[in-house]
């Protein structure tokens, strides 16, 4: 909840100062655009993944679309999208998701923590295709860009096994969580390392879509420093397993569709 509200309260403020934007605008002096940063999303912990974007300025008159001649009509008619504002960029994201009703414990003898319920830890690639569209230009040395991306790709969804330690006696074992098997939460000691299980991982494949607003804030053209905000709609093949109660208890929703709000800060150079 937390999180919804920090990316809804800068947003609006943004959004509210697109006015001004537009009052000193400069000439786009660069062509290529090579950017990184960490992610922040309402379906996921404090941070919420990574990402690397290239972007390249369409060439004037590359963008077009055309229609077919209508008989008794004309000829085909042609139109010729101006590109000095719209580039295409290509990207790849890694990001991390959670089921919203994750409770983590505190096991007192060892005082180390696990999360009730855990099937698999999920985390999302997301290679991405898109085009960016320069909604207002900055100043040559100065003021805030901002720019609408439309994007979207394949998406390959992994769930690892969650390990946990379990107590057996006198031992323990690292074993990966079994609702039916490990019942008695006072046997449960901690979590494994995250790597645990790695090799184990499931794949699932699914698709995504994004529409996002960009703020560039950087002071110079060679460099670029900003905010991506934005929403991202994505679906897999089949529900994705990350919380699971034992027979009987009653299930947990898992989810095979995911909508989210996000916020990137990102940095980068262009030339």
């Amino acid at each position: 909840m937390y999180t919804k509200l920090v990316i809804f309260a800068v947003f609006i403020s943004l959004v509210f100062t697109l006015p001004g934007f537009s009052q000193r605008e400069g000439d786009i002096l660069y062509k290529k655009e090579l950017t990184g940063g960490i992610n922040f999303h309402t379906n996921g912990g404090l941070i919420g993944g990574a990402m690397i974007r290239y972007s390249k300025k369409l060439s004037r008159g590359e963008f077009k679309a055309s229609s077919a001649a209508t008989p008794g009509v004309g000829g085909a008619t042609v139109l010729n999208i101006p590109s000095d504002k719209l580039f295409w960029q290509v990207g790849l994201e890694v990001s991390f998701i959670k089921n919203p009703r994750e409770l983590r414990y505190l096991n007192p003898t060892t005082n180390n923590t696990y999360i009730a319920f855990k099937k698999n830890a999920m985390f999302v690639i997301r290679p991405q295709i898109g085009l960016e569209w320069v909604l207002f230009r900055k100043a040559e040395e100065e003021g805030v860009q901002v720019d609408f991306i439309l994007a979207g790709g394949p998406s390959l969804g992994f769930l690892k096994p969650y390990y946990i330690e379990y107590q057996y006696g006198t031992t323990s074992k690292f074993e990966a969580y079994d609702p039916n098997v490990h019942t008695d939460f006072n046997r449960i000691l901690g979590s494994a390392g995250v790597l645990m299980g790695i090799d184990e991982c499931k794949v699932v494949p699914g698709f995504h879509i994004k529409p996002a607003l960009t703020f560039e804030m950087g002071k110079f053209n060679g460099n670029v420093t900003g905010l991506e905000i934005g929403t991202l709609l994505e679906g897999f093949t089949e529900k994705m397993i990350i919380l699971q109660a034992p027979d009987g208890v009653g299930p947990i929703k898992n989810k095979q569709f995911f909508s989210s709000v996000y916020l990137t800060i990102y940095y980068g150079f262009r030339r």
